[in-house]
């Protein structure tokens, strides 16, 4: 039994939510380095759409709640 084929655009989609969940990641380790567990953090949204510039804000423990990558979206 043989996957589907799978586009480029489908690539280049989960792709970006990873680079992104990446970056978030990141985020939220810096976050927690500072001591600011509290605070509002500006996060990437992980929509996939490479074009997409929309930025979410989210306390740490919404985040965390948002576990897979493509879970924190803008739209």
């Amino acid at each position: 039994m043989s996957a589907a084929p799978v586009s480029t655009e489908e690539v280049a989609d989960a792709a970006g939510r990873r680079v992104r969940r990446y970056v978030n990641e990141s985020i939220r380790a810096a976050a927690i380095r500072l001591g600011d567990e509290f605070a509002m953090w500006e996060f990437m949204c992980e929509c996939g759409d490479l074009g997409c510039n929309e930025t979410v804000v989210l306390p740490l423990s919404a985040f965390d709640r948002a576990s897979e990558p493509g879970a924190v979206s803008a739209h």
